[in-house]
């Protein structure tokens, strides 16, 4: 089953108010790859389209697609919580409990104009998962948009000397049970045929005066996680979180969290 989020940005995905705070970061980050959805929307045209959306939440990402495609999109959207599935911005989608294994069956033979969309999804699945969800893509020949994917890449200024500690705590927890986690972008790539992959970075970039509610969030919740995984790291870890929100609260701290977008186009 497409798993809640919990080990990426620290947070459960089916948490509404996570999503709602993380939304204008994401937005902004998306900028980046608008040429990707230029590119499915020239691939799609003149419609009408079959959207799949895996790993729904509040219905942000099809929100943001249908609002930039250009195309008329015939919307499925797929989840594990049938609460999130009842959100008012799925009334004119057909919504699922489903997984990414269920995908062959939901699209059986296909029709012109399907494709395939999440949105900080890839990196909490497992081998599996991306094994199915990369053999849909390649038997069915069909076009996907997969955005904000983390990398495990986290900048974070001023430096900290506890940096790098909680990094490999962080992503370490991530990983776990052999989950490919911050690896999952690069894992799909791989089970992919040559040329049919197109990727924007799409990091965040986060500041104290704009984004500080979003900061206080991430920066609490990444400190928890590294604890989870790491106790021994506990007391350093709460000293860390002590600095970051003297420096949050003084204005002058700044967070880049590295994600990708990645645009499948079947040659």
């Amino acid at each position: 089953m497409i798993e809640a989020k919990g080990v990426v940005d620290g947070h459960n995905v089916a948490e509404p108010s996570w999503l709602a705070l993380r939304s204008t970061a994401d937005e902004r980050a998306r900028e980046a790859a608008l040429p990707l959805v230029k590119s499915l929307a020239e691939r799609l045209a003149p419609g009408p389209a079959h959207g799949i959306d895996i790993g729904t939440g509040t219905g942000a990402n099809h929100a943001y697609l249908s609002a930039r495609l250009g195309v008329p999109v015939r919307w499925t959207v797929l989840d594990h919580d049938a609460d999130l599935l009842g959100h008012a911005a799925h009334r004119n989608a057909t919504g699922l409990l489903a997984e990414i294994a269920d995908l062959p069956v939901l699209i059986g033979d296909g029709t012109p104009g399907t494709f395939l969309t999440c949105s900080a999804v890839l990196d909490v699945v497992g081998e599996a998962d991306l094994d199915a969800l990369a053999a849909v893509l390649v038997t069915r020949r069909l076009p996907a948009l997969f955005s904000l994917s983390v990398t495990g890449e986290v900048v974070i200024g001023p430096e900290d000397p506890l940096d790098g500690s909680i990094a490999e705590a962080f992503n370490a927890h991530q990983r776990r049970g052999a989950r490919p986690g911050p690896d999952a972008p690069r894992r799909l790539a791989e089970r992919l045929p040559v040329g049919w992959l197109t990727e924007v970075r799409t990091h965040w970039l986060l500041g104290a005066r704009d984004d500080a509610s979003l900061l206080e969030g991430y920066l609490r919740e990444r400190a928890a996680v590294a604890v989870e995984s790491d106790p021994e790291l506990a007391g350093p870890v709460n000293q860390w979180l002590e600095r970051r929100m003297t420096e949050l609260a003084a204005g002058c701290l700044t967070v880049e969290v590295g994600h990708v977008d990645q645009l499948v186009l079947p040659a």
